[in-house]
């Protein structure tokens, strides 16, 4: 009974738990074709592998006694960092996760699924929620005395430097209009803000139109048409299709809420006289593409100003070198753990010992 209660406790928790490092681990292996050592993996982090005491606590077999040097009470802490033949083992993945073995004995009960199964506490690697929003206006401009709607606007969003890592992604998104004599280079006007909730990139592109939306209910004037340009394709296509019926408005898409705030501002914005057009626009092109005919100079200048100051967003939020640093040493941490792990299993039996008669 103890090991059932042990294994449903892992269920439990898995909401608490990073599994991150251990997919990309098991991906890494199948790609090199070790599909058996993926699947032992898989075995490990899900708690599968039953220690000699565990086995014993479920009446399986005789003893508890360690199979490999005779200790009692085998226990996973037992056979990954105390049996003294493996700790003498010369083998290059033993000796580099020595340095581990004192943290596994200060951690053992507190966090027992990462030196038993390689997986991290979710709190240590995930970001707390971004959920104040901060907005600036571009090089300290009044974009409301400023703005031409007879000029192009372009939008845009970005991840920033973790953007592939989307534990600790900060998101910024920005909207701008070119100047005719700029000061300096990225002289423009808009304004530039963070994301709050999820921080994910179509997110953030949805959510820089809604912030021009918003700037736009404060302009007054003679009402026209007003072209933005955007290079994502989501918010392209997706504007594109139109307010959708009252009936299907509460969509369960990850975009459904914004779309829904977005279509609320727009219908207000076509009351007062607005039109809009979202424009596609290639993104991150070249001046070898530009001088090629692929993108207006105007166009490729407007999207990189526009990213330029989304990433300036993100970097209101963006995690720090040493912060950066210690996300990955704890990924490399939980990686060493797992193939320490998968070496013991693989290369000393945990199966040996009398088995209980049936």
């Amino acid at each position: 009974m103890p090991a059932r209660a042990s294994s449903c406790q892992l269920v439990l928790d898995r909401a608490r738990l990073d599994l991150t490092v251990a997919k990309k681990h098991i991906k890494h292996l199948r790609n090199k074709d070790l599909h058996k050592e993926a699947g032992l993996l898989q075995t490990i982090c899900a708690g599968g592998v039953w220690s000699r005491a565990r086995r014993y606590a479920a009446e399986l077999v005789e003893d508890n006694k360690c199979p490999i040097c005779g200790a009692i009470n085998a226990d996973d802490h037992h056979w990954i960092w105390d049996c003294q033949p493996i700790l003498r083992s010369a083998a290059p993945i033993i000796i580099q996760t020595r340095w581990i073995r004192s943290k596994a004995i200060r951690g053992r009960y507190k966090f027992p699924c990462l030196y038993l199964r390689g997986i991290t506490p979710k709190e240590w690697t995930h970001r707390k929620p971004i959920t104040e929003i901060e907005v600036h206006c571009i090089q300290q401009r009044d974009p409301y005395t400023e703005f031409t709607p007879s000029k192009p606007v372009y939008v845009d969003g970005s991840g920033g430097l973790a953007s592939s890592d989307p534990r600790i992604r900060s998101c910024g998104l920005a909207w701008i209009q070119l100047l005719e004599e700029p000061h300096d280079e990225w002289d423009c006007i808009g304004m530039y803000s963070t994301l709050i909730g999820i921080q994910s990139v179509p997110r953030s592109e949805l959510t820089a139109v809604i912030l021009f939306f918003n700037f736009m209910l404060q302009i007054d004037g003679v009402a026209t048409n007003i072209e933005i340009y955007s290079d994502c394709k989501i918010v392209v296509d997706g504007y594109a299709k139109g307010k959708p019926p009252i009936q299907v408005t509460a969509t369960t898409g990850k975009l459904s809420q914004l779309w829904q705030e977005l279509w609320e501002i727009h219908s207000k914005l076509i009351d007062k006289g607005w039109t809009f057009k979202i424009i596609k626009v290639k993104a991150h092109t070249s001046k070898d593409e530009e001088d090629a005919g692929t993108i207006e100079p105007v166009h490729r200048k407007g999207n990189d100003y526009a990213d330029h100051y989304a990433k300036e967003a993100a970097k209101i939020n963006e995690y720090d070198e040493h912060q950066l640093q210690g996300q990955q040493d704890l990924d490399k941490l939980a990686w060493l753990v797992q193939n320490r792990i998968m070496h013991i299993i693989t290369h000393h039996s945990l199966e040996a010992g009398p088995k209980k008669e049936c």
